[in-house]
C-alpha cells in the first residue's frame, strides 16, 4: 500500500469512526468567513491573486477544452476566489462549496485542499477517493503556495472524472508541475518587483503601463523559471524579460513620449546632513541630469539606466541586452561622454 493510500485509509477511518460523517450526505461547512472578512482577505491577497489569475489563464489554455474550476484558498482552507467553468461551478455551489466556506476534514471529509495544507505538497484526489459520494465524479488537484510569510494557501483545479482520461491526465500533472515553481517565482517577485517596476517606469513614464508590463514580466518569469541556465544571473535574466516586454509593447503600440521623463522619480537623497541650499541645488542638478538623459538615443539611455540607476554589472547588462561585453562597455562610455557634454554646461 502506498503512502498516499495509507493516508487516505487513515482519513476515511477518522471520518467513519471518530467524526461519524455520513458519506451519502452533502458536506456540511460550518465555518465561513463573513463578507467583510472575505473582502479583507481579497485585499491582503490582491497581489498574489492578480499574478495567479494571469498564470492560470495559461494553464487553462494548455489544458484545452477540459472544463475546469479554479479555487484559491487561504492557509486555513477558506475559499477566497473561485472561477472557471460555469457548469462545474453550479454543481459545487449546489453542494454548498462557495467562496467564504472553510475546507477541513471535519466538514468536507477527504479533500485535496486540506491534504495539501497538511502535507505541504501537491495532492490529487480523484473520484471515489473522496469520502462523500456526491464528489465521486469529481477530480481535484491542489497545490500549496507560499507567497509571503502572511500570504499562504492553496490553488486547486477541479474537473469531472469523465475528463480525466489518459490523453488529459498529463496536462493536469503538467499544470501542477508548473505551479510547483510558484515558491521560486514568488521569491523572485518579492525580491525584484520594486526595482523592475521602477526600471520599466523610467522607460515608459506611465505608472499604470509600468504596473501592467511589470505584471506581464513576472507571468513570463513564472512560465519560464524552469528554463533558467545554471550559473546565469537570475537578476539579469529577469531584467532581460522586462526589457523585451517593454520593447515588444513599444514597437506594437507606441502611445507615450519616451523623451519626456518624469524627473520626480529621479530624486536626490541626502546621505549625510548638508545645508538646505546644498540639498536644493543638488536636487535641481539631479532633475536636470535626468532631463538630459532623456535626450540620449534609446540604447544609450537604456544602458545608463541599467548601470547607474539599477546598478547592474557590465556582464548583467550584456545578458539583458544580448550584447557582447565589449559593446556594453563602449556604449556606456559613449553615453557617459554625451551626457557629460551636457552636464559641464550646467
Amino acid at each position: 500500500m502506498s503512502t498516499k493510500q495509507m493516508y487516505l485509509e487513515k482519513l476515511k477511518a477518522t471520518c467513519e469512526n471518530e467524526l461519524k460523517i455520513d458519506p451519502n450526505e452533502k458536506p456540511t461547512f460550518k465555518t465561513k468567513l463573513s463578507e467583510k472578512e472575505l473582502e479583507q482577505k481579497k485585499s491582503t491577497y490582491s497581489d498574489f491573486l492578480s499574478l495567479e489569475k494571469q498564470f492560470m489563464k495559461n494553464v487553462i489554455w494548455d489544458i484545452g477544452s477540459i472544463p475546469v474550476l479554479i479555487v484559491v484558498s487561504d492557509n486555513e482552507g477558506s475559499i477566497i476566489e473561485m472561477y472557471g467553468d460555469e457548469a462545474i461551478q453550479d454543481q459545487v455551489h449546489s453542494l454548498g462549496i462557495t467562496p467564504r466556506v472553510q475546507f477541513c476534514v471535519e466538514c468536507a471529509g477527504i479533500n485535496s485542499i486540506s491534504m495539501a495544507l497538511d502535507l505541504g505538497e501537491a495532492v490529487q484526489v480523484f473520484g471515489k477517493e473522496h469520502y462523500h459520494s456526491c464528489l465521486y465524479n469529481t477530480a481535484c488537484i491542489s497545490v500549496p503556495f507560499h507567497f509571503t510569510d502572511s500570504i499562504t494557501g492553496t490553488v486547486s483545479i477541479m474537473t469531472t472524472m469523465e475528463h480525466v482520461k489518459s490523453s488529459h491526465l498529463q496536462a493536469l500533472f503538467s499544470a501542477v508541475n508548473v505551479a510547483k515553481s510558484f515558491s521560486k517565482s514568488e521569491e523572485l517577485y518579492r525580491l525584484y518587483y520594486q526595482e523592475i517596476y521602477y526600471y520599466i517606469f523610467r522607460m515608459a513614464k506611465n505608472e499604470e503601463l509600468a504596473k501592467d508590463l511589470c505584471q506581464e514580466t513576472f507571468v513570463k518569469v513564472l512560465n519560464s523559471i524552469q528554463s533558467v541556465e545554471k550559473g546565469k544571473s537570475i537578476r539579469a535574466w529577469i531584467y532581460r524579460i522586462a526589457h523585451n516586454t517593454f520593447v515588444t509593447w513599444y514597437r506594437k503600440d507606441k502611445r507615450i513620449d519616451l523623451i519626456d521623463f518624469d524627473t520626480q522619480k529621479f530624486e536626490f537623497t541626502q546621505s549625510s546632513y548638508q545645508q538646505p541650499e546644498y540639498y536644493i541645488e543638488e536636487t535641481e542638478r539631479t532633475e536636470e541630469i535626468a532631463s538630459y538623459l532623456s535626450t540620449l538615443k534609446e540604447e544609450y539611455r537604456t544602458v545608463l539606466i541599467l548601470r547607474e540607476y539599477e546598478e547592474l554589472s557590465y556582464q548583467e547588462i550584456a545578458d539583458v541586452m544580448n550584447w557582447k561585453l565589449s559593446k556594453v562597455k563602449t556604449s556606456i562610455h559613449r553615453a557617459r561622454l554625451q551626457l557629460r557634454e551636457h552636464i559641464v554646461r550646467l
